[in-house]
């Protein structure tokens, strides 16, 4: 899910609390504002975790181009912490999209 259908939705929730509180459901009221607090929580470590991954990404394509040994073939550790950045990030990407 991107950013706007997770915005559209939490709309809809709040509507939803105001319309229980409206029926008198302070149950139904509590458990979707528990929702809301638990969804955006998780949007907020998803962000940071991109944010995290993506940093971790620039500082190893910075490592690969000003590597001492040979400016055209990284070392095997950085080309093995490369591929686990890379699908790290492919990962996230996909889950964002959900």
């Amino acid at each position: 899910m991107h950013d706007v259908d997770l915005d559209r939705e939490e709309q809809k929730v709040k509507l939803e609390i105001k319309q229980a509180a409206k029926r008198g459901d302070q149950k139904t009221a509590r458990i979707l504002a528990k929702q809301i607090v638990q969804s955006r929580r998780a949007k907020e470590r998803m962000y940071k975790s991109k944010a995290e991954l993506h940093s971790i990404s620039l500082a190893l394509t910075h490592q690969l181009g000003t590597s001492a040994s040979s400016p055209l073939r990284p070392p095997r550790a950085l080309q093995s912490t490369w591929r686990v950045s890379d699908s790290l990030v492919r990962v996230l990407c996909r889950l964002q999209r959900r």
